[in-house]
């Protein structure tokens, strides 16, 4: 299960699951006529009816916003001239063409209209919408060009690092200094570290601020921790560097683990020895 903090959870199953799952996310048996199933077994008319029927739960302080969500447009429905930016889903000559044929560039496209009108022209809508037609599409395999625009769905990326239309799944950070060649996780668009930095956590730092690889842990920079199991040996990481010096536990101490912690502390402590 993974959820991008906006408006996307996605749910992967094994294919042993094959027919036996419902809920919102279908019923996984190869046939997308009946995934838009109810709670009472009743087939719901569109997506919409689906969304807002019986699978929501009464949450406090959420509330539906409109009384006719459920309702498709009228055929005659005219897009408001603010819709505009959802063209770039089916442009066939713009940045997102390798996805046209690939995905189904319709649906997305009227979900993005929908849900601009639905918010009265609020651009993160259709910028919701956009963002999961590309991950899709890289998912696949489509070809993906740089879209976004300070006008258009920008994304702004922390400190030291920038915007990238392809951002590899395994990022080289403090603690794997060397791409992985096996990465399992496909590329997508994100932000990724400026030359000279690396991911530190969350946070992209210059290499020289990266911590010490130490029996198999990795051990951030300016740590201090002992090496043995009796507090003899205090180490400390500097610089990609591990230094140790003798420093036992003194009279009214004594070695023991405290919140995941190897240390010296006061013998009141209540902790794991050894």
């Amino acid at each position: 299960v993974s959820y991008d903090f906006a408006s996307t959870v996605r749910v992967e199953l094994a294919t042993s699951y094959h027919g036996a799952v419902c809920g919102l996310c279908g019923n996984l048996n190869d046939d997308p006529a009946d995934d838009l199933m109810l709670p009472n077994g009743k087939l719901a008319s569109n997506a919409n009816e689906f969304g807002v029927s019986q699978w929501v739960a009464d949450v406090e302080g959420c509330s539906q916003k409109c009384d006719d969500c459920a309702q498709p447009f009228p055929p005659d429905f005219k897009p408001p001239s603010y819709t505009s930016v959802c063209d770039i889903i089916t442009a066939e000559d713009g940045p997102l063409a390798g996805c046209v044929n690939l995905l189904d560039s319709k649906q997305y496209h009227d979900d993005c209209i929908y849900d601009m009108v639905l918010s009265e022209g609020k651009q993160q809508a259709a910028c919701d919408i956009i963002s999961d037609y590309v991950e899709e599409c890289q998912r696949q395999g489509g070809c993906v060009k740089s879209w976004r625009t300070r006008q258009l769905c920008w994304m702004r990326c922390p400190a030291n690092s920038m915007y990238s239309v392809i951002a590899s799944g395994c990022p080289v950070s403090c603690t794997s200094l060397s791409s992985q060649t096996d990465c399992k996780i496909p590329p997508s668009e994100g932000c990724v570290c400026n030359p000279g930095y690396v991911l530190s956590e969350e946070r992209c730092v210059p290499l020289a601020e990266c911590g010490c690889h130490y029996d198999g842990q990795y051990i951030p920079s300016d740590e201090k921790f002992y090496a043995d199991s009796d507090c003899q040996s205090l180490c400390v990481c500097r610089r990609g560097t591990v230094t140790c010096k003798k420093r036992p536990c003194k009279g009214q101490q004594r070695c023991g683990v405290w919140k995941g912690v190897r240390g010296c502390y006061s013998k009141s402590h209540k902790f794991i020895q050894g």
